[in-house]
């Protein structure tokens, strides 16, 4: 099974590239709400981001889907913010999710506690 990186600020964390597609469609599946600013943010900067990383991971041969945050988390706000995303995701299968919330949860708790501590 190969493995990609998701880097920030000197840091890895490596993920199977299964396992990173479903981290990455379930940051697209709550992008809507974030993007419109309930949460008090700017999401646009996120919604780009995501787009590059979906593009990236259907284009780009495995093992090579490695993604960089420091270009996206450039400032202490988005940070904070691409945190409280992450946590904010849902971590059950309930409600007909269309990723595999179980995994991206996990993924979610490398990012966070390796990466955005």
């Amino acid at each position: 099974m190969t493995t990609s990186a998701i880097r920030f600020n000197g840091h890895s964390v490596f993920v199977a590239d299964a396992e990173l597609r479903e981290w990455i469609k379930a940051l697209a599946w709550s992008l809507p709400s974030f993007v419109s600013g309930e949460a008090g943010s700017d999401g646009a900067w996120l919604l780009q981001a995501c787009n590059e990383w979906i593009n990236d991971h259907e284009n780009l041969p495995p093992g090579l889907r490695d993604i960089e945050l420091d270009e996206v988390l450039s400032t202490t706000e988005r940070v904070d913010d691409f945190r409280g995303y992450l946590l904010s995701l849902p971590d059950s299968e309930a409600g007909g999710h269309g990723y595999d919330a179980k995994t991206a949860h996990s993924v979610v708790g490398k990012v966070v506690h390796e990466l955005l501590r």
